[in-house]
C-alpha cells in the first residue's frame, strides 16, 4: 500500500519571526522528501507567495478558519478547516480537507477526506482496535495524532501499518505532533516507502528549522541528532566493525550523518584502534594498551567522554 504523508510544519511556524526567504528554503527542502502534500498557514503563505510557483510535484494545502478564506486564497489543492459540528472523544477533533471552491456547480467546496487530530492517549491494543474500526468506516481518513503522552510518532506509524493511507506530521514534531522524519524512516524500514534512496536532506532541513525556531535540536534526537551514531563501549565498537547491522538499523549516511567512535571509560582496545584509523593517526601497536589506560583515566577524571581534541593530545603525549 502506498502511504501518503502531509507535512504540516509550515502551519506551525506563525509564532516565529522567520524571513520569507528562509521559509521558502524550508519549503523547497521539505518538497524533496517523499511526501504527498505540504500544508501551510495563511501567515506563512502571505510571506512566501511571491516565490510561487512552488515545486510542481507536490500538493499544497492551506489551513483556513472559514469558507470565505477559501475564496480569498484560491489555487490550493486542499483547505484544512476545523469541523465544529463533529463531537469527538479522547481530547480529539476533526478537520475537513476541502477541495477548491466549485463555483460552476454552485455547491461550494467539496470534501476530500476527514482528518482526525489528537487521540494522543491511545496506545497498544486500544490503538489497534480504534484504528481498525475507524478505517473500516472511513478508509480515506487521515490521522494527525497528538503527542500528549509522547506516542504521536508510534501512533502515526501504527495507523499506516494497519491500512491507513493518510497521515499528517511535522518536522521534529513541532506543535506536539508526530515527527515527519521518524514516520518516513519507520515506514521505509518496514518496506512501505518503495525504492527510497536516502533522507540525507534531513540535516539541511534541521539547520534551517533551527534557524527559524532559534532552538537547537537535541544531539540525541532520533534520526536527526548529531550524536546518535556516536559509539563508546568497546563491545559495541567491535560489533559495529564486524557488522554495522548489529547496532544500526540503517546506515548513518542514509539520514545525512556519520558514525563516530567516542573515547571514554568504557572504550576498549578495538575502539582505540578504530579511533586512530578514523582520525588518520599512526600509532605504535605495542603502546595501544598504555594509551587505553590514559583514555579511561582522563574520562573518569572528566566524568564524560573525550573530545577528538583531547584524544589527540593523549596520543601525542603517549608518543613522546
Amino acid at each position: 500500500m502506498k502511504h501518503v504523508l502531509t507535512d504540516c510544519t509550515l502551519s506551525c511556524l506563525d509564532g516565529y519571526d522567520a524571513a520569507p526567504s528562509t521559509l521558502r528554503t524550508l519549503l523547497l527542502l521539505l518538497a524533496k522528501l517523499p511526501l504527498q502534500a505540504i500544508e501551510m498557514s495563511i501567515l506563512v503563505y502571505e510571506k512566501i507567495q511571491r516565490f510561487a510557483p512552488f515545486p510542481l510535484d507536490r500538493k499544497y494545502f492551506l489551513r483556513v478558519e472559514n469558507l470565505q478564506e477559501i475564496k480569498k486564497y484560491p489555487g490550493f489543492d486542499g483547505y484544512l478547516l476545523l469541523d465544529k459540528a463533529i463531537k469527538t472523544e479522547r481530547d480529539s477533533f476533526v478537520e475537513l480537507n476541502l477541495h477548491g471552491w466549485r463555483a460552476r456547480s454552485g455547491i461550494g467546496p467539496e470534501l476530500a477526506y476527514r482528518r482526525l487530530c489528537g487521540c494522543g492517549d491511545l496506545m497498544g491494543i486500544d490503538a489497534k482496535l480504534c484504528f481498525e474500526e475507524l478505517l473500516e468506516k472511513q478508509p480515506e481518513l487521515e490521522l494527525m495524532p497528538g503527542n500528549s503522552l509522547g506516542m504521536a510518532t508510534a501512533l502515526a506509524v501504527e495507523f499506516c501499518l494497519l491500512g491507513g493511507r493518510h497521515a499528517a506530521t511535522t518536522f521534529a514534531g513541532i506543535g506536539s505532533h508526530a515527527c515527519t522524519e521518524e514516520v518516513l524512516l519507520a515506514l521505509y524500514l518496514k518496506g512501505n516507502m518503495g525504492n527510497l534512496q536516502n533522507l540525507a536532506q534531513l540535516q539541511q532541513i534541521r539547520g534551517v528549522f533551527e534557524q527559524i525556531t532559534g532552538e537547537q535540536i537535541s544531539t540525541q534526537k532520533p534520526v536527526l541528532g548529531k550524536h546518535i551514531f556516536a559509539v563508546e563501549a568497546g563491545i559495541h565498537v567491535d560489533g559495529i566493525l564486524k557488522d554495522p547491522r548489529l547496532y544500526e538499523p540503517y546506515p548513518p549516511r542514509f539520514v545525512g550523518l556519520e558514525r563516530n567512535f567516542v573515547m571514554g571509560k568504557h572504550s576498549g582496545r578495538q575502539a582505540i584502534l578504530a579511533k586512530l584509523q578514523e582520525m588518520g593517526l599512526e600509532f605504535p601497536a605495542k603502546q595501544v594498551s598504555e594509551l587505553l589506560v590514559k583514555v579511561q583515566q582522563k574520562s573518569i577524571e572528566k566524568q564524560a567522554s573525550l573530545s577528538d581534541e583531547e584524544f589527540f593530545v593523549l596520543v601525542k603525549e603517549a608518543m613522546l
